[in-house]
């Protein structure tokens, strides 16, 4: 039907070409009015295009009805064309000719008739809704073909053709090897295309350029914010597209992934006037690496994350619901916003040329080409074999294939090391597995860009949902910091992340993956339905799938990569365990763009370090791993540090090797440093303990810090001073001197806090932040309280259905008030029937002498439980002593 005719002509189809697609070369301007002599009449043209794939279009023609010689003052007629031209492929793929099809709009035609051969033929033939006058101008914009029916003066067929069609676009044949020919318009694109430089139908324009465009070249760039002409669809359905695209990449030789984001525009008319179909999509892309083609084209991978769709036209929902429900039924007007479409509910993605379907990588070759001041950018369709996409060329006509750039200065792609700010990821395809889609928030503060610290949350939904709250299926709540790390001093700056915590929430069926031995993360303990629980890190052997299910950069594991931004857009690449990731993964096409939302926000820092600060598993970047717990008492001045080490690359998990504990006194000095917003304190250890609990590093104590001791395997070392002098030359180990006061650095920021290497001097006042600094976060607030204060963590929405049922307080309520009623009139009537309606009103009621006695005898409890011996307890009326319950007054009755 129609709209599946539309979409085949405006997404394109992939189709095999022995000859590459040249460049079009109709870029100049060609003829200089010369005069062209036709009998009893002659011309005189010259047309001016300039673009390359697409572009202005001017053409100027005098005609000359009775003069065959251009040889009169005025022609009869001055006619001026003003509009765009797209290409539209070459005509013959496999030829080396390089005839190309065209699509010409004229927006205005403006005509004015010199003399009164030139009115009578306008007005006879192309009254237009009007009347011509000799020497009067008019603009046509639009005319219906009925009122014009002499086209060939504005380069139409001839014959009984449709010619040209005032304000519809015009097809025809174009090539430009030296001499420009233009061939005769037509409305139909087939009868445009037939009228060939070389056919029955003269070219209605043969000139040499006068001034020639140089021939575009290929260059390896793509970045930028580019726009599609409206492109009339050609296959006989009425119908025509344009778009507009952003691409924020670096070249193609760097082949690291950027960012993207597309809109598209598909119409139910040929100018582009009514809409019946747009999408906007987004995602990650790469550029690099040459094709098998000779025409200048490099490979492309492409991912969109999430695409919004919005059909107006009513055909086009029947069509969509027929051939790509993808889970739900489309609505006129109504937008929905897909990530994923099962294989069998979407046979393809009509609105863009994914031929694998929605929430998967596309491969194909890309041509960005320059000439003077034009750019164009060509995409051929998307396939999903990348070494498919190897072989494929350029095809014509494809939505979003021909972009001419709109603004190429604004694209500022950097890396960075300042990622601090608030950002978003809306709901988005997982690009590692199908089956879900994700969204998030990044909450990353700082005091200036080299660190700061960092909120991460991620969920996971079913994919095909648009992360429904009911749908989440695992949620992730990542706290930690975050440093700039510069690559062993080769200028590569990335960024190290190490989350100290995670909160982390399972449903449904991710329960069970967690709680799976050999493939999921147990991290001793089990895990049950909604139940949040809190991890650091995780036993050694118990956590086998952490790389699924969590980020690099936690529970034990430090996460290294790259950072990009544009405008406040960036791009977290892959973590790896090391400074070298940073390089090695770099920004892949896994990495999805988050939004910034708020820019940065720097917090108060604070000098309260008091409370219960724990350091989960950290590594030191050299030979250990280890833990640490820090208590500081505000009050008393003083500190307790316990520190376990263990061998590198086990998460914390195993025996330590080796353990520090040491208390002594802290004050806060306040001296000047480079830390923004730290302040400078003193660590005075009253004792300081140290055991070596392996081989390795008892060798390693005896050579760098002997200290007048034996080091031995599981022996307590306690110092209350410093070591004897020249006894311990290296304490890199330690990060401060043994037994004796340490000067350095601290800084809170909320919840964290951060440590520096400390120095026997006060130098160590000076010492700058670095990415092994200790890194804690508060467990324990200053009067024992635990944490309260949360960040914002998501949770499954709770559901909307109707209560159903009492609860407990319901029923007892119901309950008490059930029997009330029993008692009073149960009572009542027993005590009526007793005393033979003799007495009414209040006797009737039971126990009634109890009742009347009941607030004494509660008074009469409270008096002796808390105020015997007091001397006023006769003040009080009421009993002193309890009396037998019972009735002691028969004629009230028995009960």
């Amino acid at each position: 039907m129609l709209l599946l005719s539309f979409f085949a002509a405006a997404i394109g189809v992939v189709t095999a070409q022995t000859f590459p697609q040249e460049t079009p070369k109709l870029c100049g301007v060609f003829g200089n009015l010369e005069c062209e002599s036709k009998g009893q009449s002659s011309e005189q043209m010259q047309v001016i295009m300039s673009g390359i794939t697409s572009g202005s279009f001017n053409l100027s023609r005098l005609v000359f009805l009775t003069d065959g010689n251009c040889g009169a003052d005025n022609p009869s007629i001055n006619l001026e064309a003003t509009g765009s031209f797209i290409d539209l492929g070459p005509v013959d793929e496999q030829a080396q000719t390089n005839i190309r099809k065209v699509s010409v709009t004229v927006t205005a035609w403006t005509i004015t008739p010199n003399d009164d051969n030139g009115v009578n033929q306008l007005n006879q033939n192309c009254a237009c809704g009007g009347t011509w006058a000799s020497g009067t101008t008019r603009v046509l914009t639009s005319c219906e073909a009925s009122a014009c029916k002499y086209p060939t003066i504005f380069g139409g067929s001839f014959g009984n053709n449709a010619g040209v069609i005032v304000g519809e676009p015009m097809f025809t044949t174009a090539v430009q090897n030296g001499t420009m020919y233009l061939g005769r318009f037509d409305a139909m694109p087939a009868t445009g295309f037939s009228n060939g430089v070389d056919s029955a139908q003269t070219p209605q324009f043969i000139a040499v350029p006068t001034a020639a465009c140089d021939v575009p070249a290929p260059v390896v760039e793509s970045c930028g914010d580019y726009q599609t002409r409206c492109n009339p669809v050609i296959d006989g359905a009425t119908g025509s597209v344009k778009g507009s695209a952003m691409y924020s990449l670096q070249s193609a030789s760097d082949a690291s992934a950027g960012f993207f984001t597309r809109s598209g525009f598909i119409y139910s008319d040929a100018m582009c006037k009514t809409l019946a179909l747009e999408f906007h999509d987004k995602g990650a892309m790469t550029i690099g690496g040459d094709s098998n083609s000779v025409e200048g084209a490099t490979l492309f991978q492409r991912f969109s994350q999430s695409v919004n769709v919005t059909v107006y036209d009513g055909d086009y929902v029947s069509s969509l619901n027929t051939n790509c429900p993808c889970g739900s039924k489309w609505t006129q007007g109504v937008s929905r916003t897909l990530t994923y479409c099962a294989s069998n509910t979407c046979a393809s993605a009509p609105w863009y040329s994914n031929s694998s379907g929605i929430g998967t990588i596309e491969y194909g070759v890309t041509r960005y080409t320059a000439v003077d001041a034009f750019v164009d950018l060509q995409f051929s369709p998307g396939i999903d074999s990348q070494d498919d996409a190897m072989d494929l060329t350029l095809t014509a006509n494809n939505l979003g294939q021909d972009y001419s750039v709109v603004n190429n200065a604004a694209c500022t792609y950097n890396e960075t090391n300042d990622i601090c700010g608030i950002y978003e990821m809306t709901c988005s395809a997982d690009p590692n597995n199908r089956n879900y889609e994700i969204n998030g928030q990044i909450t990353a503060t700082g005091t200036d860009t080299s660190d700061g610290g960092v909120l991460l949350m991620r969920q996971f939904f079913d994919a095909g949902t648009d992360c429904a709250p009911a749908k989440v299926q695992l949620s992730v709540l990542y706290r930690g910091f975050y440093s700039s790390v510069d690559n062993n001093g080769n200028g590569d700056t990335g960024v190290l992340f190490n989350y100290r915590k995670l909160d982390v929430v399972p449903y449904d069926e991710f329960v069970g993956f967690l709680n799976d031995q050999d493939n999921g993360c147990p991290c001793g303990g089990k895990w049950q339905q909604s139940v949040e629980r809190t991890l650091t890190t995780c036993p050694e052997g118990t956590c086998p799938g952490a790389s699924k299910f969590f980020n690099s950069g936690s529970l034990g594991r430090p996460g290294y990569g790259k950072v990009k931004t544009s405008g406040g857009t960036i791009q977290i690449g892959d973590l790896g365990p090391n400074v070298s990731s940073i390089s090695d993964l770099g920004v892949s096409i896994n990495s999805l763009p988050w939004e910034q939302l708020v820019g940065c926000q720097t917090p108060v820092p604070s000098s309260d370090f008091c409370g219960h600060w724990h350091m989960p598993c950290q590594t030191d970047g050299q030979a250990d791993d280890y833990v640490i717990d820090f208590n500081y008492n505000i009050y008393t001045k003083e500190y307790e540090m316990n520190r376990q080490d263990y061998a590198a690359g086990g998460g914390c998990d195993a025996t330590p090797i080796l353990t520090i504990y040491q208390i002594g006194g802290m004050i806060v000095t306040n001296q000047a440093n480079p830390n923004q917003g730290g302040h400078t304190v003193a660590l005075t250890p009253k004792v300081m303990s140290i055991t070596p609990y392996a081989t390795n590093i008892v060798e390693l104590l005896a050579s760098v810090c002997p200290c007048g001791v034996k080091w031995t395997v599981g022996k307590t070392q306690n110092f209350t001073g410093a070591c004897p002098e020249n006894t311990c030359n290296d304490v890199s180990w330690l990060r401060q001197p043994i037994g004796e006061t340490g000067y350095g650095s601290m800084r809170r920021l909320g919840e964290d806090l951060r440590m520096t290497t400390f120095n026997s001097t006060t130098d160590g006042y000076h010492m700058a932040f670095t990415v092994f600094d200790f890194d804690f976060i508060l467990l324990k607030q200053c009067d024992g309280k635990p944490v309260t204060t949360q960040p914002w963590h998501p949770t499954r929405a709770p559901s909307t259905a109707p209560k159903k049922g009492l609860d407990g307080g319901d029923t007892f309520v119901l309950l008490f008030f059930v029997f009330a009623f029993l008692y009073l009139a149960g009572g009542m009537t027993f005590n009526y029937m007793q005393t033979g309606g003799s007495r009414g009103g209040t006797p009737t009621i039971p126990h009634i002498g109890f009742w009347r006695e009941l607030p004494g005898l509660v008074a009469d409890g409270v008096i002796f439980t808390f105020c015997t011996g007091c001397g006023f307890l006769s003040t009080f009326k009421g009993s002193s002593s309890y009396e037998r319950m019972g009735n002691s007054n028969p004629e009230y009755g028995a009960l």
